[in-house]
């Protein structure tokens, strides 16, 4: 859960306010999760365990738009 609301997934969370957007990014696979974080500007890079990222194959390591949640290529 973050904010009191339950979380499954990549949630992204307005730095300035603290409160969450609207915006989740669906991470899949077996045992999935994320282990490493990195803003840089508008684009969030994220590694971990897992196997697709927003419906799109990703092995273990991805970069979304902080605007919309988009999986970049």
């Amino acid at each position: 859960a973050l904010g009191g609301q339950p979380r499954t997934n990549l949630a992204v969370v307005d730095l300035t306010t603290g409160t969450l957007t609207g915006t989740t990014v669906a991470i899949g696979g077996s045992g999935a999760r994320v282990d490493a974080l990195e803003p840089v500007g508008d684009v969030l890079y994220f590694a971990g365990t897992f196997a697709s990222v927003g419906g799109q194959p990703r092995s273990n390591a991805a970069a979304v738009s902080l605007a919309t949640g988009a999986v970049l290529p």
